[in-house]
C-alpha cells in the first residue's frame, strides 16, 4: 500500500482530458481555481495525504504498523535500474523507493517552490503573533531539509526578488538561503522579546548551523542581521551574569538563605537556567560565525566587512571559559583584515573601497590561519508525543486539500493546532 501511494505521487499523473466525461467536467469546474499540485495530479495529492494520516496517526499505545514500514524504507536512486524497473518492484520489495524521485516531486527541480510557501508561513505566525503551534512543525520541516548539504548548497544558487509578503526591508535581489536566514534570525528576534520558546531558538539556530558550510555570497544584510543577534544575546547573557553575580553576592538572595516559601530559591534556578539557555544560543552563534569563516570566508565579503565594523563586541568574551576559542577565530579574521585596512591607509574609504580591499586580502588568505572545529551538524530528534503537534497539522491539511465534506463543528483537532480556528478559514473552497 505504502509503494503503491508513494508511486502515485512520484509519477504526478494528470487528470484524464476533458472529454473523459460529465464527472471529471464537473470536477474541473468545481475546483479549476485551486492551486498547481491539485489541477497537475488530484491523485498524487490525496495520495501524499492518505500517507501522512496513516503514517503519523497514533495508534492507541501500540507500534503504528504503516509508520514502522515507511520508517524501513531505503533509497533505491543508486541502484543501476530505470525507475520505471524500480517503481515495479515497489510492490513486492515495499522497502524501497527512489529517493530522489521523491525530492524531484516536492520541488519540481526548484527549491522556491518548496521553500516560499514554507517561508511565507513562517514569517506570517511570527508577524502576526498567531499560530505558534504550527510554527512548531514549520521549523521542524526547514530543519529536516537542511540536514540535506545538497540542498542548502542549491538555496544558494537561487536568486530571487524579497516576495511581496517579506516587508520588514527592501531588498532588490537575496538568494533563497539569504531569505531562509532572514526570516531565521526574524524568528528568534521576535522569540527572544515576545515568546521566549527555547524550541524556537534552537531549531532555528540549528537550521542555520546546518547551512553554514556552505553559504556563499551573504548579502550585506543578512551579515548585519546576524552580528545584531549576537549582539542582542550577548547582551542578554551579560545582564543575566550580573544579575546571578549580584545574587551570589546578596545574603538575603543566596540560595544557601532562601526564605520561607522558597520564592528566592525559585526564582535563582529560573534565573540559572535562562543564564544557560543564553550561554548556549551565544555558543550557537560563535559556531556558526566560525563554520562561515573556516569553510566560504573568501566568498562572504559581507560577513568580513559586518565583523569588522562591530569588532568591538567580541572583545568581551576572550578569556570566557566556554566561548574564548570561538572568539579566536574571529579575532584571527578581524585582526587580518584589520591589519590590511590600517597598511592600505586609505583616505575617507567608502564601503565599496573596504570591500574590494577585504575581496583582494580575501584572496591570499589561507585557511590554515584558523583553528577548526568538528562540522556543525544538527539532526531532528522526534519527540515522544510528536502526536500533540503533527497529527492536528495533518488533519488540517486533509481538511483544506482532500475536497471531502467535514462537519467544521466537530473539527476538534484543528482547534488543538490552533485556539482561534475559524470555520470560515477552510469552508470557502468545499
Amino acid at each position: 500500500m505504502l509503494g503503491r501511494l508513494l508511486e502515485n505521487f512520484i509519477n504526478q499523473q494528470s487528470p484524464p482530458a476533458q472529454r473523459a466525461g460529465v464527472f471529471y467536467n464537473a470536477y474541473s469546474m468545481l475546483f479549476s481555481s485551486k492551486d498547481h499540485l491539485i489541477k497537475s495530479s488530484p491523485l498524487a495529492e490525496k495520495s501524499i495525504l492518505l500517507l501522512m494520516t496513516i503514517a503519523g496517526q497514533g495508534a492507541c499505545g501500540h507500534e503504528n504498523d504503516f509508520r514502522k514500514a515507511f520508517a524501513a524504507l531505503e533509497d533505491s536512486s543508486s541502484r543501476s535500474q530505470s525507475p520505471s524497473t524500480i517503481l515495479s518492484e515497489m510492490s513486492t520489495n515495499p522497502m524501497q523507493m527512489p529517493f530522489k524521485s521523491i525530492y524531484h516531486s516536492i520541488i519540481k527541480t526548484d527549491p522556491d517552490v518548496l521553500m516560499l510557501p514554507l517561508l511565507h508561513l513562517i514569517y506570517e505566525a511570527v508577524e502576526k503573533k498567531t499560530n505558534y503551534s504550527q510554527l512548531y512543525i514549520l521549523l521542524t520541516i526547514l530543519l529536516i531539509l537542511s540536514q540535506d548539504d545538497v540542498h542548502n548548497e542549491n538555496s544558494h544558487k537561487v536568486t530571487i526578488s524579497p516576495p511581496a509578503w517579506f516587508t520588514e526591508r527592501i531588498i532588490r535581489f537575496v538568494t533563497l538561503g539569504d531569505l531562509v536566514m532572514l526570516i531565521l534570525i526574524r524568528v528568534i528576534q521576535a522569540n527572544i522579546s515576545r515568546h521566549r520558546d527555547i524550541y524556537f531558538h534552537t531549531t532555528s539556530l540549528a537550521i542555520l548551523a546546518n547551512m553554514s558550510s556552505t553559504i556563499i555570497g551573504m548579502h550585506s544584510v543578512v551579515a548585519q542581521r546576524l552580528v545584531n543577534l549576537y549582539e542582542l544575546i550577548s547582551k542578554k547573557y551579560s545582564k543575566l551574569s550580573k544579575q546571578a553575580e549580584m545574587t551570589e553576592s546578596s545574603p538575603t538572595l543566596s540560595l544557601d538563605k532562601p526564605n520561607h516559601d522558597g520564592v528566592n530559591t525559585e526564582h535563582d534556578v529560573t534565573q540559572e537556567m535562562e543564564l544557560a539557555v543564553y550561554s548556549d544560543l551565544i555558543a550557537l552563534l560563535l559556531e556558526i560565525i566560525n563554520s562561515v569563516l573556516t569553510h566560504t570566508l573568501k566568498s562572504n565579503q559581507q560577513l568580513v566587512y559586518a565583523l569588522l565594523h562591530r569588532r568591538a563586541m567580541f572583545s568581551q568574551f576572550r578569556l570566557h571559559a566556554r566561548f574564548s576559542e570561538l572568539i579566536q577565530n574571529i579575532d584571527t579574521v578581524i585582526a587580518h583584515f584589520h591589519g590590511r585596512l590600517i597598511e592600505a591607509d586609505l583616505r575617507t574609504p567608502s564601503v565599496d573601497d573596504i570591500l574590494k580591499l577585504i575581496d583582494e586580502t580575501g584572496l591570499r588568505w589561507a585557511p590554515g590561519n584558523l583553528k577548526e572545529f568538528p562540522d556543525v551538524k544538527f539532526q531532528y530528534e522526534e519527540e515522544t508525543e510528536y502526536q500533540k503537534f503533527f497529527v492536528p497539522y495533518i488533519w488540517s491539511l486533509v481538511y483544506q486539500h482532500a475536497h471531502i465534506y467535514w462537519n467544521p463543528t466537530k473539527a476538534v483537532l484543528l482547534y488543538l493546532l490552533d485556539p482561534d480556528f475559524q470555520i470560515s478559514h477552510f469552508t470557502g473552497s468545499l
